[in-house]
């Protein structure tokens, strides 16, 4: 029998205004911006991680998700990329020893390139694109 490959895997949730103009982002370190979420630990699903690392980061925990793409990073980890709709004017709770800060920004500034969230700028605008 031949050998498992096995890799990390990561579950990011862009999280948009109903409008979808702006997306909820984090900051992971200072000026090192990127998108709620984590890594799955062994005994969980994709969707039991998202929402178990949204409730740790940033203190959310009934939002909706749909799993909307995948793409290997370098390193070879896997990202699953969840979208899902909130009101602006959800509290959020900042969670200190996850994340420094929480924002909302505008989908042109990823755009633009303004605002780097890294190699989640593709993904965040293709769920913004997406009709769900």
């Amino acid at each position: 029998m031949s050998e498992r490959y096995t890799m990390p895997v990561s579950c990011k949730a862009a999280l948009f205004n109903p409008s979808r103009t702006k997306v909820v982002i984090v900051e992971l370190a200072p000026g090192k911006f990127g998108l709620p979420g984590g890594h799955m630990e062994a005994d969980e699903t994709p969707d039991v991680a998202v929402r178990r690392e949204l409730a740790e980061e940033i203190g959310l925990t009934d939002t909706r998700l749909i799993r909307t793409d995948f793409w290997l990073r370098p390193g070879k980890k896997l990202v699953l990329g969840f979208m899902g709709y909130i009101d602006e004017s959800t509290k959020f709770t900042l969670q200190p020893e996850e994340v420094t800060s929480i924002s909302w920004v505008e989908l042109s500034q990823i755009a633009d390139g303004s605002v780097d969230i890294g190699d989640y700028s593709s993904f965040v605008m293709r769920a913004a694109s997406r009709a769900v």
